[in-house]
């Protein structure tokens, strides 16, 4: 008798089902971060970063590494985790760069405070998926658990 977590999965499906999963946990993660910095720094604005744009937002993103993940598997075979979390945190920290020079607001500190609280976001979700998305990947039964 075949149980679930006997079936094979395709590389496209698997690739998806890993980046969904971490892009959930990536929610998790970042509304704590938003949860705390905004208790710590006593930071107000939320008309961008928000409960609903971080969920959308982390899911959306994740799922598009994935994708990304995806094409590197089928263009470098046996170093596309290498190359993927290479490539992803390269643009993470061009993310982060290019977030220095955002003006939100006209009052320098909620600039400031924007400045940090976006770029925490960003490194969060960037970490998650050069390391995550490629190591749970290799995570078979994880990926049975998850259906």
């Amino acid at each position: 008798m075949k149980k679930e977590f006997d079936l094979n999965y395709d590389t496209f499906t698997k690739c998806m089902l890993t980046s969904l999963f971490v892009g959930i946990s990536a929610v998790y993660i970042n509304l704590a971060f938003d949860m705390l910095f905004r208790y710590f720094t006593r930071y107000n604005l939320s008309a961008i970063i928000n409960v609903s744009s971080i969920i959308m937002g982390c899911v959306i993103l994740l799922l598009i590494c994935g994708v990304f993940y995806y094409g590197f598997k089928r263009l470098f075979k046996g170093s596309a985790s290498t190359v993927f979390g290479i490539v992803f945190l390269a643009i993470t920290a061009f993310a982060i760069y290019k977030v220095s020079g955002v003006v939100r607001s006209p009052i320098f500190k909620e600039t400031v405070e924007f400045r940090e609280e976006l770029s925490g976001i960003l490194a969060i979700n960037g970490i998650l998926a050069a390391i995550f998305i490629p190591f749970l990947y290799k995570k078979d039964k994880l990926i049975s658990k998850v259906l």
